[in-house]
């Protein structure tokens, strides 16, 4: 379980397939009860492989609670032949708000894995505002390294997908 203090979490995908071959995107998170907190439909990237953040869009009704265990989706539908376009590629994970504290901020900001959703997501954000910035290049090899994933350090970094109309 991955832990975030923000009611409007982003999250990271890593997308390996070209645009041409994507169909379509969805992203959704569910509660603890299955419902539907919130859901979105995302334009595949231009530029692809790479590295999209996701996030809903920040209404009340997206909102996770504090203390509360959720489960996300990420799931694409490939327009190739066989298999892959009848079955959609999808990945689950589960999440849970915590309380902001000072000290999460610090460890936040600093890329500590303990907070990972809120550590990478900032990271995330440093890279693509400025990505020669050698501390933030740092962090990120870290933080990809502590999931066992420094592989994808050296993938692009696309920013904020782009959500379907």
């Amino acid at each position: 379980m991955s832990l975030t203090t923000s009611a409007h979490p982003t999250l990271l995908f890593y997308i390996p397939e070209s645009s041409e071959a994507i169909r379509d995107i969805e992203f959704y998170i569910n509660n603890e009860d299955g419902k539907k907190v919130g859901k979105v439909f995302i334009a595949p990237p231009k530029n692809t492989p790479g590295i999209i953040s996701v996030s809903l869009p920040k209404i009340p009704q997206n909102e996770l609670e504090v203390g509360k265990t959720y489960t996300w989706y990420f799931n694409f539908s490939c327009a190739g032949t066989g298999i892959r376009k009848t079955r959609p590629i999808e990945v689950s994970g589960t999440i849970q708000r915590v309380s902001r504290t000072p000290q999460l901020e610090r460890k936040i900001a600093d890329g500590d894995p303990y907070i990972w959703l809120d550590a990478i997501a900032s990271v995330f954000q440093q890279r693509l505002e400025n990505p020669e910035d050698v501390e933030a290049v740092e962090r990120w090899q870290n933080l990809l390294q502590y999931i066992g994933e420094e592989g994808l350090a050296k993938q692009p970094i696309l920013g904020a997908a782009s959500i379907a109309e």
